[in-house]
């Protein structure tokens, strides 16, 4: 991986200071290269930054920063691995579009999956087994007919749509965004899962350092990912507050399509897709649905059923 050094600094900005994707936007657009952020005066460090956040810039100035950054490059000499700083021409379009895009992401696997249009399947960790078999069918038939499917690769319902998509055997069939560093796994659980969507030519993809662990803070961050990436997102089973919803919410301020699977009106894990609907998302029960809203639909693709207790 070679680096200019504006994207050097960007990457060094990133390991060291911390910055919300909206602060280093604002701070970005005071400078004309990224490199100058390193060697400021001590005044400008005043003039640029807000209180308490000078010290954090400084750090990226520390030898352990430049440790971090050459544990980077080694980890990034692998053919299947990348790191893309914002303005990088291979920088994801869909992603650079948005207010707050992450000034670095990381991936591993297949940056080709970007060429697919991709579906968002998320909902409940602890879902039932029929939400279950029903966002792996979704992902299934999804990734049959060309589409990428991205999710969060959480318990329940994400790992339900990764396994779906993978299953049906095409390449580049998924992204998973991640809400800690790419050399770590959460839930750990999915480690295989993870292993198994890189060699099938799918993505593992994060704005977050390696190191980065899962902290609480970083998954509303993910969830704008997923949300973006999609050109539509379904929402199978989820409380009314919950992070599927927020990526829904996100979804549709993005004027991405939102689709719920509607439940039993006794369960709280419908409570999330039934207030969807109601506020005007998508009623989806099968991927016919989607396919007819967005205006795909093809009666003559019929994608073979599946058994869902078959190793894959």
């Amino acid at each position: 991986m070679k680096l200019s050094e504006d994207q050097k600094a960007l990457v060094l900005l990133h390991l060291g200071a911390e910055l919300t994707p909206r602060q280093a936007h604002k701070l970005f657009h005071m400078v004309p290269h990224a490199r100058e952020l390193l060697n400021p005066a001590e005044d400008q460090w005043s003039h640029w930054l807000e209180p308490g956040m000078a010290a954090r810039m400084k750090a990226c100035l520390d030898p352990k920063r430049q440790a971090a950054f050459d544990r980077l490059l080694v980890w990034a000499r692998q053919p299947d691995r990348h790191c893309l700083t914002l303005g990088h021409e291979r920088y994801p379009a869909v992603l650079r579009m948005l207010i707050d895009a992450p000034m670095v992401l990381y991936g591993q696997g297949d940056w080709g999956v970007w060429d697919k249009p991709a579906l968002a399947i998320v909902g409940a960790r602890r879902c039932s087994d029929d939400a279950y078999a029903l966002a792996y069918q979704l992902a299934y038939d999804a990734a049959s007919r060309g589409w990428c499917v991205v999710s969060g690769l959480a318990r329940g319902i994400d790992t339900a749509a990764h396994q779906g998509a993978l299953a049906s055997g095409a390449s580049g069939s998924t992204i998973a965004v991640m809400g800690c560093g790419l050399d770590l796994v959460y839930p750990a659980q999915n480690a295989a899962l993870a292993r198994q969507i890189v060699a099938s030519a799918g993505l593992l993809l994060s704005e977050f350092s390696l190191g980065s662990a899962p902290l609480p803070r970083h998954f509303p961050q993910r969830n704008r990912l997923v949300a973006a990436i999609g050109r539509a997102t379904v929402v199978v089973q989820a409380a009314r507050r919950s992070g599927s919803m927020i990526t829904a919410r996100l979804a549709a301020e993005m004027g991405r399509e939102v689709f719920a699977v509607p439940g039993r009106p006794t369960d709280p894990l419908s409570e999330g897709p039934h207030e969807l609907i109601r506020q005007g998302a998508g009623l989806l029960v099968g991927i016919e649905d989607l396919w007819r809203a967005l205006g795909l639909y093809d009666k003559t693709v019929s994608p073979k059923p599946i058994d869902l207790f078959t190793e894959s």
